[in-house]
């Protein structure tokens, strides 16, 4: 494998690094769970998974003919986001009692995955806007909550 290859992977961590730290900042700003920490690291996990299976997909599918088996870049990639399925399960089912709490964290975690997986793929400029459409969950609930879109929490009741 190339140098440029594996430079090329680095800087795509170094890349998913910073995002994945903002998007964590911003959760904990907030007092979320899932912060910094566990969202840089899901975010280069994604990454740098990724950028391996495109560069492993091109190697072994040199010389190869298209209507023999290929390797598939994207199928590890959907391997992925079922793996960050079980960390956002995680997230909403440790929560007791007879409210359900942590979605929004599980669906961060989610979004933080592909976006990790778009900048490994080479798909700078849609995980950018991804990035700045998930910072601004903030300013969202503020407004959710301010104009009584959303209360604090739901209960569930359950009659039998």
């Amino acid at each position: 494998m190339s140098m440029n290859i594996q430079l090329e992977i680095i800087l795509q961590v170094l890349i998913s690094f910073v995002v994945g730290m903002l998007i964590g900042f911003d959760r904990e700003r907030s007092g979320k769970a899932a912060g910094m920490r566990t969202q840089m690291l899901v975010c280069v996990g994604s990454t740098l998974l990724a950028g391996i299976s495109v560069h492993l997909a091109e190697i072994y599918n040199r010389g190869v003919e298209a209507n023999l088996f290929r390797a598939d870049p994207a199928r590890l990639m959907a391997q992925i986001v079922s793996g960050i399925g079980f960390l956002g399960a995680g997230v909403i089912i440790k929560n007791s009692g007879n409210k359900v709490t942590g979605v929004t964290t599980a669906a961060t975690i989610w979004i933080t995955a592909a976006i990790g997986i778009g900048i490994g793929a080479g798909f700078y400029l849609p995980a950018f806007v991804a990035t700045g459409l998930v910072l601004l969950l903030n300013p969202i609930a503020y407004f959710q909550y301010r104009y009584g879109l959303k209360s604090a929490y739901y209960q569930l009741g359950v009659r039998t």
